[in-house]
C-alpha cells in the first residue's frame, strides 16, 4: 500500500488564476505561504517562509477557489504531491513540484486567522470531496 498526502496550513500569496483544459473543465493555480519560526542560540527570533504552487481540478473547490479566495486569505488543504518537468524559454528543463487537489479526498478550506482546522468550522466555505 502506498499514500501521496500533504497537509498545509498557510495564507494565499496572490488571489487564485483560473485556467481551462482543452477538454473544458475550469482549474486553479495560487500559491500558499507557510512560515517556520525559531530562536537562534542568541535568543533573535528567525522566520522563513516557504511557497508551495497548488493546482485545483476539483471541481467544486474551483467554485470554493472563485468565489471565496483571495490574497492574504488564511486556509487548511489537504492535496497530493505532483512532481512534474518544465521547458523554460530557452529550452531547458526544471523539475517543479505542486500540491494537487483533484477529485480523490482533497479539501480546501478558508479560516479565519489565528484559528485551527476543524471539520465544523466554515461549512459554508469547504468542499471535501472523496472518491474511493
Amino acid at each position: 500500500m502506498s499514500l501521496n498526502r500533504v497537509c498545509l496550513l498557510g495564507h494565499v500569496g496572490k488571489s487564485p488564476q483560473f485556467y481551462e483544459t482543452a477538454e473544458g473543465d475550469a482549474y486553479a493555480r495560487f500559491s500558499l505561504a507557510t512560515q517556520e519560526s525559531w530562536k537562534d542560540a542568541q535568543g533573535q527570533k528567525h522566520t522563513r517562509t516557504q511557497w508551495h504552487p497548488v493546482v485545483v481540478f476539483s471541481q467544486g473547490l474551483v467554485e470554493i477557489a472563485r468565489k471565496h479566495l483571495n490574497k492574504g486569505a488564511y486556509v487548511f488543504l489537504e492535496g497530493m504531491l505532483h512532481h512534474r518537468k518544465v521547458l523554460s524559454d530557452d529550452g531547458r528543463e526544471y523539475p517543479v513540484t505542486e500540491i494537487l487537489l483533484k477529485n480523490y479526498h482533497s479539501i480546501l478550506r478558508i479560516l479565519q486567522p489565528g484559528k485551527t482546522p476543524s471539520p465544523s468550522q466554515n461549512e459554508d466555505q469547504t468542499d471535501e470531496v472523496t472518491h474511493e
